[in-house]
């Protein structure tokens, strides 16, 4: 027996370092710990302060809401709530303020002689006094005026945002409104329909789709299988809360060692997930001319690549090995086969 035969490890590769950290990286997150901390503390501050108030201000008070909008950019620096939940707090206050001024006559200069065309065309048109057209039915004159009221008040709220130190977020509402509008509406779903899973779940799903196009794009192929694996597992997910009885009996013909523990689905792991889909007759074939594809097949395939995200499974099953391209592909092709299978069986 040789010597290397002997200890084959004396020929082994040795491990390079990982990359050292440089000053700039050190004090960029020692910088970013130091916000978020100082954000706990003056949000805590300014909470208790609100709380000790006696008198509650009116809505339209400017001091009240600075104080307000004080606290959300401290929760917002402290990391407690997201941009898009930023965006709800700061907008729906300065809305509030701007239709108080308004309401109080601070905006009549330039809308009163809008407002005064408008019910000059109702009148030419034999509306009574408390009359309108609904919307859509209106004389286009009609229509042109109330628009450009309306553009008065949203050019007044932008105002108001920058009145309040909200320039960012006024050049935002002035210049791309669809996105403004749409961070505002993230930001009051996850506030005000905490419980309404099946909408939040498709626009999950559908970030992991758009999220998974970009990573493969960049050639982050690990990171592109880990978001497909997410977006297989939120789609099944979502076959089961559309339909509860189904998963649940389907569930329960599970034998023990696959039959998930606990009954809410959003606690059952991906596994768990294609075992109920499959019993619950949900995991078809995809067919052409030459093959016949097992969806449960794909899926498998697909949860083997996403497991790798865990450092030990890694070393245990493929050490050395990273995702390429085509692991990329693949991973896709799982997906986009439940989702054709999903048109198939009518579960979408």
């Amino acid at each position: 027996m040789t010597e290397s035969d002997d200890n084959p490890q004396r020929f082994w590769s040795r491990s390079n370092p990982l990359r050292a950290l440089d000053a700039d990286e050190r004090d960029a997150t020692l910088l970013h710990l130091r916000e978020r901390a100082e954000g706990q503390r003056v949000a805590h501050q300014l909470a208790t302060e609100l709380q000790a108030r006696e008198k509650r201000s009116h809505y339209g008070d400017p001091e009240a809401a600075r104080r307000h909008l004080d606290l959300v950019r401290a929760l917002r620096q402290a990391g407690r709530i997201t941009f898009a939940e930023y965006v709800l707090q700061i907008g729906s206050r300065m809305e509030l303020v701007s239709d108080h001024r308004s309401h109080e006559g601070a905006y009549s200069a330039d809308l009163a002689p809008i407002s005064e065309a408008m019910d000059q065309i109702a009148r030419s048109y034999g509306l009574a006094e408390n009359e309108y057209w609904k919307r859509g039915d209106e004389p286009d004159e009609y229509r042109a005026l109330a628009d450009a009221y309306d553009a008065c008040l949203d050019a007044k709220l932008v105002e108001t945002m920058r009145e309040f130190g909200e320039a960012d977020l006024a050049s935002l509402r002035e210049t791309d409104p669809a996105q403004y509008d749409a961070l505002r509406e993230e930001g009051r779903r996850s506030v005000f329909e905490k419980d309404n899973h099946l909408v939040a779940l498709t626009t999950l799903i559908d970030s992991y789709e758009r999220e998974a196009e970009a990573a493969g794009g960049a050639g982050a192929y690990l990171a592109g299988c880990l978001l497909w694996g997410a977006a297989v597992e939120g789609l099944l997910l979502l076959w089961c809360l559309r339909a509860p009885e189904v998963a649940q009996a389907a569930r329960q013909t599970l034998p023990a060692r696959e039959r998930p523990k606990r009954p809410d689905p959003a606690d059952w792991t991906l596994d768990s997930l294609v075992h109920v889909s499959r019993a619950a007759g949900w995991l078809g074939v995809l067919e052409d001319d030459d093959f016949v594809f097992l969806v449960d097949a794909l899926l498998q395939n697909l949860r083997q690549s996403r497991n790798l995200i865990h450092p030990g499974r890694s070393l245990r099953q493929q050490p050395h090995l990273k995702r390429d391209k085509a692991a990329f592909d693949d991973a896709k092709a799982a997906y986009t086969a439940l989702r054709i299978n999903e048109a198939a069986l009518g579960l979408g």
